[in-house]
């Protein structure tokens, strides 16, 4: 029980922290709210404040569990004090009694059914992977570790600084926990605010509309972040109404800040500050306002950017790669992971509705049948406040089709049931029976019964592990198939030494860095390596050979251009010859390529293992070159790669003394090479070189016969099989 008291306490904690910020930011800025607005938005303020709080500790290398306690004692201490709460005007007009029962009696059965699975120890796979992951990874360093070779490290974390300091108070467990807090405080604000515009009826029921959502519900009891983004979403558009009502400059402020916080949760956000902008200037029609509201989002979006240029070389990393090049991400990888994301699961347009309502496989969860009817939510546009939520909903709608995952419908869906609710909720029996319908279809044992068995949905309440009545270890193995290797891994991984997985593997529980395959081209460029041996398609087995009349130059540049549908031109090798044979290369000598930069030394290093991959698909030129420091004449090049595509077009260049370069009028012929010998040992030796020193392998990874087969020319010693997962440490 004392695990379950420590999660507690750090939910309440970390609750009461944000709510005592917020609560003080509207006393210091004199804003005056009803008491259940400042509820809502002195929650969603201050938990932005709490996160910014927590993310400058941590960049000052104090992310310490005591630390945490006493900065949020001082924040509950002084919110304490405030007489906001009691400046507060009364509460906004309430529903009819029987009707108020009847929503608290819906909301509360939900609200169990999702802490029961908010108290689960944590297995939701974002959380495994970054969410809870990498925040477990500032504490053990006590400030920003570096992360590399991972997609997700840049990724914003404002939500993510909110599970930090629950998980340093809390354990692994409390960041869901706080992401409830959420899901539960957002049907009060959606409610607040329907009673503010005149539609009391319509604000509870859009608010339990939301709040029974089988999506919202599944995602605000995991440690993700997209029912965060849904609240803070919510509260800009609540303050961005009530200063539209009284436009004070008091309230600018928490606008700004509410739109950085929204863009430091997700970068899709960035529509958030470019909405409440517009509608200032719109409203104000001071250049003044505006720059307030400017001033105050930068503070809170900054600091996340900053991180990323400072520790991966690009502020919006991992996107726009092309802008702000760097060895992690480049920009072919790119474009393959945004593909995969606009086609998730092979879904068109078209499907989306069902998919997203009914079957929630291919899209990972539904939003619920009740949203087929989201169209009827245009009737709203009869009514100003109508108008208004469906603006919001198409701000913040608007990227979802960058990722088409049911849940990345979350920020957009209150005000979509808003506008449903506006439009059905009257008479109020149709109202009733919309949300009654809805809870009976959401609910667990209903939904099983027309989703997909596979689709990600909470399926019950399970009481004694959420209590801890089942240890929490016996639960973890019993649902996480790699808890076990896990446990091994601490046993035996030294903690500064890095794993590299060929396949994905959670790394919340797991001490040592691991690398995954897939995350990153750094990450598919040391799996590169390690498969070469193994694989034909990666071994250098094709030869260019360029001749040409004997020259004396300064540098030479051999150029490709490949089909517009080819893969990035890859080298193994590049060898300047002269007289039929290669000539010894010079530490004066200079590597440069049109991209990628960073892995060009690897096309001249005699490591066949190795290879230089453009960093860019498609028909644009490329090209590597060799800056000689000097005169020297050679008569050919040769360039060893993998089999290339058809298609590829040679140019080579060459510079003399005067700086300019001129086209080398060249014979060029291909041939095959043969296997070279050792190529296993040497994978082995280049990525201790790069401090890897254990292998991870899933018995159905590509490789993993070879690697059971042949340990011994690999140099790699088997020490344990777990599950269908392999660990071989590095001799």
């Amino acid at each position: 029980m004392t695990q379950l008291a420590a999660i507690l306490f750090a939910t309440l904690f970390t609750y009461a922290a944000s709510l005592a910020a917020g609560v003080s930011l509207l006393r210091l800025l004199r804003v005056r709210l009803y008491r259940s607005e400042l509820l809502f938005l002195g929650f969603v303020l201050g938990s932005a404040c709490l996160s910014l709080v927590t993310f400058l500790l941590t960049a000052c290398s104090l992310a310490y569990p005591a630390v945490f306690l006493g900065a949020g004692a001082i924040v509950i201490v002084y919110g304490a004090r405030s007489r906001q709460w009691a400046a507060a005007s009364a509460t906004l007009p309430g529903l009819p009694r029987g009707l108020a029962a009847g929503w608290w009696l819906v909301y509360g059965i939900f609200a169990l059914l999702y802490l029961a699975n908010a108290l689960l120890p944590e297995t939701s796979p974002d959380a495994l992977a970054y969410h809870v992951a990498f925040p477990a990874r500032y504490l053990q360093h006590h400030g920003f570790a570096p992360i590399t070779a991972n997609l997700l490290a840049g990724m914003p974390q404002g939500a993510d600084m909110l599970f930090l300091f629950a998980c340093a108070l809390g354990g692994y467990s409390a960041p869901a926990m706080v992401h409830l807090l959420f899901l539960l405080t957002l049907p009060f604000g959606m409610a607040a605010y329907g009673r503010r515009a005149g539609y009391p009826i319509a604000g509870a029921c859009a608010a339990l509309l939301f709040f029974l959502s089988p999506i919202a519900g599944k995602a605000g009891t995991a440690a993700y972040v997209d029912v965060a983004l849904a609240a803070v979403a919510f509260a800009l558009f609540y303050a961005l109404q009530i200063w539209r009502e009284e436009p004070r400059p008091s309230l600018l402020a928490p606008l700004g800040i509410l739109a950085g916080y929204a863009f430091s949760i997700k970068y899709t956000a960035f529509l958030a500050f470019l909405y409440v902008l517009a509608l200032v200037l719109l409203r104000a029609r001071r250049l003044r306002s505006a720059l307030l509201v400017a001033a105050a989002a930068l503070a809170f979006a900054l600091p996340s950017l900053v991180k990323n240029q400072v520790m991966l070389g690009n502020p919006v990393f991992p996107f726009a790669n092309r802008i702000f090049p760097n060895p992690v991400i480049q920009p072919a990888f790119e474009d393959v992971i945004s593909r995969q994301m606009r086609n998730y699961g092979s879904v068109s347009l078209a499907e989306i509705p069902l998919e997203s309502t009914v079957n929630g496989l291919r899209l990972t969860g539904v939003v619920g049948p009740i949203f087929l009817l989201a169209p009827l939510g245009l009737l709203a546009l009869r009514r100003r406040e109508g108008r208004q939520v469906l603006l919001a909903a198409l701000v913040f709608g608007l990227p979802y089709f960058a990722n088409i995952g049911t849940r990345f419908l979350l920020p957009c869906l209150p005000f979509l049931s808003l506008a449903l609710a506006m439009a059905l909720a009257q008479p109020l029996w149709l109202g009733c029976a919309l949300v009654l319908a809805h809870a009976v279809l959401s609910y667990p044992p209903v939904l099983s019964r027309y989703v997909h068995p596979g689709a990600w949905r909470i399926e019950g309440a399970e009481w004694s592990a959420a209590l801890r009545l089942k240890p929490e270890p016996q639960y973890l193995q019993q649902t996480l198939a790699e808890y076990e290797m896990s446990l091994e891994i601490n046993k035996t991984v030294p903690r500064e030494q890095h794993i590299f997985s060929l396949s994905g593997f959670p790394q919340l529980y797991v001490q040592p860095q691991i690398i995954l395959s897939g995350q990153s081209s750094q990450a598919n460029s040391y799996r590169d390596t390690l498969l070469t041996p193994a694989l034909a398609e990666l071994r250098p087995t094709h030869r260019y050979t360029a001749t040409f009349a004997p020259l004396t130059i300064h540098a030479i540049r051999i150029g490709a251009r490949l089909p517009a549908a080819a893969e990035p031109w890859n080298v193994t090798e590049l060898r300047a010859v002269h007289n039929g044979s290669e000539l010894p290369r010079e530490t004066r000598w200079r590597l440069r390529a049109s991209s990628n930069i960073w892995e060009a030394p690897a096309a001249f290093d005699n490591n066949p293992v190795t290879k230089w991959t453009a960093g860019e698909a498609g028909d644009a030129a490329r090209f590597l070159e060799v800056d000689f420091e000097g005169d020297i004449t050679l008569d050919g090049v040769w360039l060893d790669g993998p089999p290339p595509p058809g298609g590829v077009v040679l140019q080579i260049s060459g510079r003399g003394r005067d700086g300019a370069w001129r086209d080398i009028p060249s014979k060029i012929s291909e041939q095959q090479l043969p296997r070279l010998p050792r190529m296993r040992r040497a994978a082995i030796e280049t990525w201790k070189r790069n401090n890897i020193h254990w292998l991870l392998v899933s018995d159905r990874d590509v490789g993993s016969q070879d690697f059971s087969e042949r340990a011994a020319q690999w140099g790699i010693t088997l020490i344990c099989h777990k599950g269908r997962v392999s660990l071989y440490r590095l001799d």
